[in-house]
């Protein structure tokens, strides 16, 4: 089993509304930043876990995000040390925030989803799988 932390300086019932930290303007993409050191596939996958796993975190959010647009942009950091660095930078500043740790790679951080409030923070980061 995957662990994994959803971090966003709400409260849950906040996340079930889907109410903590989007507004109805806002919720264009979702953003999944996956390791660029990983093989193309492991990518994949760690992307879908990272995003799945937001999706589940915050129902009312994502469905709002689902009917808005389904938008989703997948980027990629060159290494762990660059994903930590950034999941804690979007952490600190109170954004939702899903870290996905693969328990095949001995719990390593592996991706991170976030959501739109977060795209000042990923601008100048590539696209993942190029």
């Amino acid at each position: 089993m995957a662990t994994a932390l959803l971090s966003n300086g709400q409260d849950a019932a906040a996340n079930a509304r889907g109410d903590a930290g989007s507004s109805p303007a806002s919720a264009s993409k979702l953003y999944a930043i996956v390791r660029g050191d990983l093989p193309p596939g492991l990518q994949a996958a760690q992307l879908g876990h990272a995003l799945i796993g937001y999706v589940l975190a915050r129902p009312g959010s994502a469905g709002h995000w689902y009917a808005q647009s389904s938008n989703l942009v997948c980027l990629a950091v060159p290494s762990e040390a660059a994903l930590r660095e950034l999941a804690g930078a979007l952490i600190a500043q109170g954004l939702p925030t899903f870290c996905f740790f693969e328990p095949d790679l001995e719990d390593q951080l592996t991706a991170v989803s976030t959501g739109p409030e977060a795209q000042r923070f990923l601008s100048n980061l590539p696209l993942a799988l190029r």
